[in-house]
């Protein structure tokens, strides 16, 4: 007994003292704190991870809608494009773990034709977690760029490294009301002035490349060229080449007083080939199969409503003297809009500059052609307008145009868009 009460004097004290008891504590909590530290680390590093992620989405998102203003349709090439920009910003997974729409099936742009959502799946691994649960941790991000509507162009050049792809000389005045001129050419004066005299007004001018205006004749509804754009959109690129059959002789293209040819095929042989009469045209296609010019000259006409001028094989056209050419194209069917056609591959030029002045409703259409051009709209109607469409395209005189082309069967080119993320 007297043993047990030695004892119960130190066990008391040690029980008593507080000297220590604070490292004690430490030592029971510091697993808890340490548990929640990582925790803490691991979920901070999850949430880089999603930042990191949501940067690849917003980057393929925009990647692709630049590519569909370019005019990439197919779903699986702009899908092609993010991913490749997704992985540039981190994304691994791969195809299998992108979604990419246009237009996007839900979210506020549901069903938006201008608007692309690229959505990436992301997993990795646990680490500290895994001691308490097991799999891995998936997550998604989803970006959604939409492409702002541009602007109508009435003026545009397809060459795509051309100087002066849009050249504006001499004493030329050209007027476009409610619409811009575009060039696609990359050069440095893709869009070029070449007269003091000149003046050219338009609501915009907008190229990849840039313009020279030395001259100053530029009049700009815009505060200044929007240089380094997307190319803008051939908007004739689907339609098809008439089809070159047998073929008459350009004689009987003119034969009659005045002529009054029916739709056909005509030769052009090679050299000058003037037509000096008056020409009445039925509505239909007439094809001009080369390689000659054919030249209008003479205080003469042609005229024609519903009318396609088609010139292949190297046919070239040239108005001068006091011709008048007054041509209205279809407004419906396969070349709507279109009333003078070039070749896409194998056209000659055009120098649409008689005195008397080109009165063309609809689209002087030449990709692969140098156009010049003077023209009037003095007695076009409502929703009458014209366009002109080149490799490139040279105002050497007056010319006006109008975006109202309600009545012209015509579709407009339209200058890339803004590109913004809004979801």
């Amino acid at each position: 007994m007297k043993r047990t009460r030695n004892l119960r004097g130190p066990l008391a004290a040690f029980f008593h003292d507080e000297n220590g008891a604070a490292a004690i504590v430490m030592a029971l909590m510091l697993p808890l704190l340490i548990a929640g530290l990582a925790f803490g680390a691991e979920t901070g590093f999850w949430e880089l991870q999603r930042r990191k992620l949501q940067n690849a989405a917003d980057m393929a998102a925009h990647s692709a809608a630049m590519q569909k203003r370019s005019g990439v349709s197919s779903e699986s090439d702009l899908k092609s494009v993010a991913e490749v920009v997704a992985a540039v910003g981190g994304y691994k997974l791969g195809s299998a773990g992108i979604t990419l729409a246009s237009p996007p099936a839900g979210g506020a742009y549901a069903g938006d034709a201008s608007a692309v959502s690229v959505a990436l799946n992301h997993s990795m691994p646990r680490r500290f977690s895994a001691i308490f649960l097991s799999g891995n941790i998936n997550f998604t991000v989803s970006a959604t760029a939409l492409i702002s509507a541009g602007d109508p162009a009435c003026v545009l050049a397809l060459d795509p490294s051309a100087a002066g792809a849009i050249s504006v000389g001499g004493s030329t005045d050209v007027t476009l009301t409610g619409c811009n001129i575009a060039a696609n050419s990359s050069s440095a004066s893709a869009i070029q002035s070449t007269g003091n005299g000149a003046t050219l007004e338009a609501d915009c001018a907008s190229t990849p490349g840039g313009v020279d205006d030395s001259h100053g004749i530029l009049d700009l509804g815009c505060s200044a060229p929007q240089t380094g754009t997307a190319p803008v959109s051939d908007p004739y690129a689907s339609v098809p080449e008439p089809t070159v059959g047998s073929c008459s002789s350009l004689s009987s293209f003119t034969s009659g007083n005045p002529a009054t040819p029916a739709p056909g095929c005509f030769s052009v042989p090679s050299g000058t080939n003037t037509i000096g009469s008056n020409v009445e045209l039925s509505s239909g296609t007439y094809i001009f199969n080369g390689p000659g010019e054919v030249r209008l000259n003479g205080n003469k006409s042609m005229t024609g409503t519903g009318v396609t001028l088609y010139f292949t094989g190297g046919a070239s056209l040239k108005v001068n003297g006091n011709f008048d050419l007054d041509i209205k194209a279809p407004t419906s069917g396969t070349y709507s809009g279109i009333a003078i056609f070039g070749s896409r591959t194998n056209g000659g030029d055009f120098d649409l500059t008689g005195n008397s002045g080109v009165a063309i409703v609809g689209a002087v259409y030449a990709p692969d052609s140098d156009v010049t051009y003077t023209g009037n709209t003095a007695g076009f109607g409502v929703g009458e307008c014209t366009q002109v469409i080149g490799g490139t395209v040279t105002f050497w005189g007056s010319a006006e145009f109008d975006t109202d082309c309600s009545n012209s069967g015509t579709t407009h080119p339209t200058t890339a868009g803004g590109i913004k993320l809004v979801e």
